[in-house]
């Protein structure tokens, strides 16, 4: 165990995607109002372009950082519950403007982004998020998992997915069991 979470750790954790998120919070919205900063493009000589004005970053009340993951593997309320609390301890050391209030962290697949897109109109990423974050789903609930039960108390199709997450999960399980049956066919 020690040594998946250490692996955890250094993939996503204190050096990696922790310490983006944290820093650039810290950045964007960093207490002392003359040390932050705003973001932007940047060429390959280093010149910025489509800079984000201060004026609207400060108008920013509430921050939901989400950690996006391929690894399907990740996607299970231990890891986002492990992430989280790095997040946290990792967001403690920097000075947050105390007018904005940073969220849990979520840890995210690109096909639980895709399938709130499905509904996007009918619900909002945020109230998921906020729903996501509640202690009574930790740490075993799974993102898609909330989302179901967010989408079943609106009376919303919980069976409705992004389309192309649904024809490339078919295309991952199609793959896996014809390499199965091609294995039991040659042991044979």
């Amino acid at each position: 165990m020690n040594t998946l979470l250490t692996a955890v750790g250094e993939k996503f954790g204190m050096k990696k995607g922790i310490n983006q998120l944290t820093r650039s919070i810290g950045l964007l919205f960093n207490a002392n109002v003359t040390e932050r900063d705003t973001f932007s493009g940047v060429t390959t000589e280093r010149t910025r372009f489509d800079v984000f004005p201060l004026d609207e970053l400060r108008k920013v009340r509430k921050i939901y950082p989400i950690l996006v993951v391929q690894d399907f593997a990740m996607a299970n309320g231990f890891m986002n519950r492990r992430l989280r609390l790095q997040f946290v301890e990792k967001l403690r050391e920097r000075s947050i403007d105390v007018a904005v209030n940073v969220r849990p962290l979520s840890l995210l697949t690109v096909e639980n982004l895709e399938n709130v897109l499905e509904h996007i109109g009918e619900i909002t990423l945020t109230d998921v998020l906020e729903e996501y974050a509640s202690e009574k789903h930790q740490p075993l609930s799974t993102f898609n998992g909330v989302l179901n039960d967010y989408l079943e108390v609106r009376n919303l199709d919980t069976t409705r997915r992004y389309a192309w997450s649904v024809t490339r999960c078919q295309e991952i399980l199609s793959s896996i069991q014809d390499r199965f049956i091609k294995t039991l066919s040659q042991a044979t």
